[in-house]
């Protein structure tokens, strides 16, 4: 029998196998193929997606190099070495191998979605926006990259480097869509204003998205939080109401609305707000501002037992490190 011939017959077999997901006997045809043809990219393509369906991610990974050395052009492979980085732990390799894959197939929403996933799992310093920047040179169609880049900056306090990452997403956005792109952007963009003081325009776009879209709730929330910082307390709470009617089982509303009484040293309507997120059931952790509410209402014993509930954050201890200050300063006062 001719190679050609041997090689026809193993593959109808193959693929019969491959359909009914019989691992083991597709790799052991597959190998019997890869024999006598080992370039064989339809073969080595089956062996890859059988290796995903093994979790062999390891063996994965060397077929992905194999197949990518005989034939560079062979794209779709990248999205495969992105999932299998993946779960080996290599984040910024995965995105890598996933940014490429979205130069081929910008359409790939899958590969979009764990490419945006992964993005957002990077730890927020410098090192995860140079990485970032890298991924946007590559492919600058890569929307999210301008996204994270902007969280990063802000909560790098690097405001005006923000504003520009989502004035770039807005209007690369735009460019591709050639529609509303949603509200999200938009809102970042507004926080970033609020952040800088530039409160006339932030006023401006938040007003612009209530008027597109009023059912957006974080809206009307950081137009409350912008009249917070101009001292313009009826109308922060007025919008915070708006948000609240809205959805009244979203505990966000409600938790700046207490944080508002609390700036305006109104501790028991503060403490009703706080209350209610405490009824609620949802998980909401309002445990430090309804400790300090307590504080002030010389509750000391109820204000320790929020207080001491405040849990470290591996990415944020500000709230721990607050409420064990407060925690001291209660004990000095009752010694």
């Amino acid at each position: 029998m001719k190679d050609e011939e041997k090689i026809e017959k193993l593959f109808n077999k193959l693929s019969r196998h491959f359909k009914r997901k019989n691992c083991h006997k597709v790799l052991n045809l597959a190998d019997k193929i890869l024999k006598i043809n080992p370039n064989n990219l339809d073969v080595l393509n089956i062996k890859l997606i059988t290796y995903y369906y093994l979790d062999e991610f390891e063996k994965g990974l060397e077929l992905v190099e194999k197949i990518l050395k005989i034939s560079p052009e062979t794209t779709e492979v990248y999205s495969f070495k992105g999932i299998f980085l993946k779960e080996l732990g290599k984040t910024k390799e995965a995105l890598l191998a996933y940014n490429k894959s979205l130069i081929y197939y910008p359409d790939d929403w899958r590969t979009d979605e764990n490419s945006i996933d992964l993005m957002n799992s990077l730890d927020y310093n410098e090192d995860s926006l140079n990485f970032l920047q890298k991924l946007s040179k590559e492919n600058p169609n890569n929307l999210e990259t301008y996204l994270v880049s902007g969280y990063i900056s802000n909560r790098l306090n690097k405001h005006e480097d923000a504003l520009e990452f989502f004035d770039k997403y807005i209007k690369k956005a735009e460019e591709k869509f050639e529609k509303d792109i949603g509200s999200h952007a938009h809102l970042m963009k507004t926080k970033t204003l609020r952040a800088l003081k530039r409160y006339d325009e932030a006023l401006a776009l938040i007003n612009s998205l209530i008027k597109e879209d009023s059912e957006f709730q974080e809206s009307y929330v950081e137009r409350a939080l912008i009249y917070k910082e101009l001292k313009e307390y009826d109308k922060a709470l007025s919008s915070i109401d708006e948000a609240i009617e809205i959805d009244p089982n979203y505990m966000n509303p409600i938790e700046e609305k207490g944080i508002l009484y609390l700036e305006l040293k109104d501790y028991d309507n503060a403490i009703k707000c706080f209350q209610e997120i405490v009824d609620s059931g949802s998980g909401w952790d309002c445990n430090l501002y309804m400790g300090i509410a307590l504080k002030h209402k010389k509750e000391y014993n109820e204000s320790l037992e929020y207080l001491n509930k405040v849990e470290k954050n591996p990415y944020n201890d500000e709230k721990y490190l607050e409420a064990q200050k407060i925690i001291k300063e209660i004990k000095n006062e009752i010694n």
